[in-house]
């Protein structure tokens, strides 16, 4: 039964007609006003959450305010079916025409005001990730590297816009979000903010000087900078619009205004990014081709399941006139031909090298399948096919794994440094594991030089690799990688777990 509860609410000390709050509220969770729900007026006494006076407070004011909370418990409790589900289907052997009809909360979009912030990556790019952090959040940290490998894989289709969310736990947060902007005036603000957030452990003013001028910077400007505190209002109506959007903890981040909490995956985000840009009839991640071609392959889309985790997205599918089997991404349909992407409105398939588009099928209508032109948004373009030798050459390269920072450093200060090789190897000593017949090198446990620490490294570092060879007792690439190239790549093993760091080596001016 659907009980409804009125309670009158003083205000001060007594109740008058404008001081008396009517709360309308349900047993069943959401309720409304009591009577007719659809009233002559044309207004839904169902969402009305309470009424003082002649002011009425609908549920969709209250929800607004606290839109962001309300997905996360939404999702929360989605996680928690989903677990329950899986197990229920597990128990009951999980036959594999099981129909999932439990479908994730949609994600909120929100509208973010446009100001003149810096921005990273192409100013007119068609998706803008706009990412609130905390210069010394280990979740911001562990986020940054994800960012940039977005942006080198997007190139000019996505733009980054930071905004500042210092958390009052954090002794250094607001000193750092100013010191990025002060940065900006000597144009190394992105240069700051990589190096900050490669090593944000125990980083005060005092160190933040000292990575400053290893960076090039002027120092004296910096501090004076710092000093004024130029930038503490700025960083403060970042503070400000946070609260307003109902944003508590970091990091958070919008795709084009669609809401992402924590430091998620780069296939969580390629799988937003991919479908803003398909909606913009954009094809995702190749800058070189800016429409999708429309496939002529048997493939007739039937029905989707979309799932915020795409490993868990799956869309029913009949190839070749066959009848309807549920695929995930990764699935191959015909030979040389795989599923990428799963969208509700249609799917994106790599055929031969080629993206296409499979649209849904309707009723009554065969435009989605072979053959068809009739659709404007997504026109023609050129593809390209792979050769089989270029993927013979693909697969012979050792492919590193994903960076954990992404670090400039100045030509000259690398350069004037390796002048100091003999002294910097004394600090390098033989490791226990071996490889290619030799001992693997790691750093000393002592007080490391300038050097290492720029390049993130911390004692008792092992050094794996520089970009594809093995640094061991009987070769160390560092010296001529650092030395020749502008761009490379170090993996390092710390406590068990392989960090990642990226080095763009730039010339001075910059």
């Amino acid at each position: 039964m659907n009980i409804r509860i009125h309670a009158l609410i003083e205000f001060g000390t007594r109740v008058t007609g404008a001081a008396a709050v009517v709360l309308l509220l349900s047993a069943g969770g959401c309720g409304g006003a009591p009577g007719d729900a659809n009233r002559s007026d044309g207004r839904d006494d169902s969402r009305i959450a309470a009424k003082l006076g002649e002011r009425v407070i609908t549920l969709d004011e209250v929800d607004a305010a606290v839109e962001l909370q309300l997905y996360d418990l939404s999702e929360s409790i989605y996680q928690l079916r989903r677990a329950s589900l899986d197990q229920l289907l597990d128990t009951a052997g999980a036959p594999a025409g099981a129909v999932v009809y439990l479908t994730p909360p949609v994600r909120p979009r929100l509208d973010l005001p446009r100001d003149d912030r810096p921005l990273r990556g192409a100013a007119a790019a068609p998706v803008r990730l706009s990412v609130f952090c905390s210069y010394q959040s280990s979740h911001c940290v562990r986020l940054q590297p994800i960012l940039i490998a977005l942006l080198q894989e997007y190139d000019t289709r996505i733009s980054l816009a930071y905004y500042d969310l210092p958390q009052a736990f954090h002794r250094h947060g607001q000193l750092l979000a100013e010191a990025v902007r002060c940065a900006g005036e000597q144009g190394a603000k992105w240069k700051l903010q990589d190096h900050i957030l490669a090593r944000v452990d125990n980083i005060d003013r005092v160190k933040l000087l000292d990575i400053a001028a290893r960076l090039q910077l002027d120092t004296d400007l910096l501090d004076t900078c710092l000093t004024e505190r130029r930038y503490r209002g700025a960083v403060e109506r970042d503070r400000a619009l946070a609260g307003k959007l109902g944003i508590k903890g970091v990091p958070v981040t919008f795709v084009n205004g669609i809401y992402l909490r924590g430091s998620q995956s780069v296939d969580t985000f390629s799988d937003i990014i991919d479908r803003e840009l398909i909606s913009l009839g954009l094809a995702p991640r190749l800058p070189t081709s800016d429409k999708l071609v429309l496939s002529r392959l048997p493939i007739k889309m039937v029905a989707s399941s979309v799932s915020n985790d795409p490993e868990r997205s799956k869309a029913l599918l009949e190839i070749e006139a066959k009848s309807a089997n549920f695929f995930q991404t990764g699935d191959i349909l015909l030979p040389q031909v795989t599923l990428q992407l799963i969208d509700h409105d249609g799917i994106i398939i790599d055929n031969r090298g080629r993206l296409e588009l499979v649209r849904l099928w309707t009723a009554g209508s065969d435009r989605n399948i072979a053959g068809s032109r009739d659709i404007s948004l997504y026109a023609d373009t050129a593809g390209t096919v792979a050769s089989a030798e270029d993927v013979q050459s693909q697969t012979d390269t050792l492919r590193l794994p994903k960076p954990t920072a992404v670090l400039p450093l100045s030509r000259n200060w690398v350069d004037s440094k390796l002048l100091q090789q003999v002294e910097l190897e004394q600090q390098i000593e033989k490791g226990e594991h071996r490889v290619e017949g030799h001992n693997l090198m790691k750093l000393s446990r002592g007080d490391l030089d300038e050097f290492y620490q720029l390049l993130g490294m911390e004692p008792g570092d092992v050094l794996m690799m520089v970009d594809s060879d093995w640094v061991h007792s009987g070769h160390n690439p560092l010296w001529e990688a650092l030395r020749t190239r502008d761009n490379v790549t170090a993996v390092v093993m710390r406590k068990g777990m392989p960090v990642v760091y990226q080095y763009h080596i730039e010339a001075d001016g910059e």
